[in-house]
């Protein structure tokens, strides 16, 4: 056993001794139980090492506002400027175009580099840029099943030398072509007697048919203008 520390007598009051290393070892203590206090992992009750749960806050970011590029269309003369988001769908540009011009939105024929732009296309997936200028063709009304033959009219593709004189004409398969050059030359300018039409590098003549050429919907049938 620990002795008691001896007693002093100081006039009628007694008084301990105190040792000077008490402060030192309760200071000492104190330290050793923050020690052992900060090692131990702090747990929520009822829970065991396998069970300890990790809360993480996040904090929810802001997506950017899509980016906006001016979509240019060159169309019967006229270059169109079109703002719009780089997610939005071409079908917008077509909208505007026909807006514009006062005509049904699908009669309009999107081109890119001579190649047809599907208008669920994105400026972001056609990668277009400010620089680049789109096409336009405004195509003929599609007539009604042709009465002969009972078939669809189809879609042909007249181009001229320069890419601006590309023109999208429908007509039924039995109709004479008479009808397709005269749209081409009205909506060209060019005087009719000028201008001569070939299909496989045979001139085609006013009387013949697209099923008596053997054309199908897509073809392309050349243009060249006399001087």
């Amino acid at each position: 056993r620990s002795r008691p520390p001896p007693l002093r007598r100081s006039g009628n009051a007694v008084k301990p001794t105190l040792s000077p290393l008490l402060p030192y070892r309760e200071v000492d203590r104190n330290l050793r139980d923050l020690a052992a206090f900060g090692s131990s992992p702090l747990r929520r009750p009822g829970l065991s090492d396998s069970e300890d749960v990790v809360y993480v806050g996040v904090i929810p970011s802001t997506p950017p506002s899509p980016r906006e590029i001016t979509i240019k269309v060159r169309c019967r003369g006229q270059l169109y400027r079109i703002p719009l988001q780089r997610t939005d769908r071409l079908q917008k540009v077509v909208e505007h175009i026909a807006e514009a011009m006062e005509v049904d939105a699908g009669r309009l024929l999107l081109l890119q580099r001579e190649e047809e732009v599907p208008l669920s296309e994105t400026p972001d997936s056609q990668r277009l840029t400010i620089a680049d200028i789109l096409d336009c063709i405004v195509m003929s009304p599609s007539p009604a099943a042709d009465r002969v033959s009972g078939r669809s009219a189809i879609s042909l593709h007249l181009q001229g030398q320069s890419r601006r004189s590309l023109q999208v004409i429908s007509i039924g398969p039995t109709e004479p072509l008479a009808k397709l050059m005269e749209d081409y030359t009205d909506r060209m300018g060019l005087r009719r007697q000028s201008v001569e039409f070939y299909f496989d590098g045979v001139r085609l003549c006013e009387s013949s048919t697209p099923t008596q050429s053997d054309m199908e919907s897509g073809d392309v049938i050349d243009v060249r203008v006399r001087s």
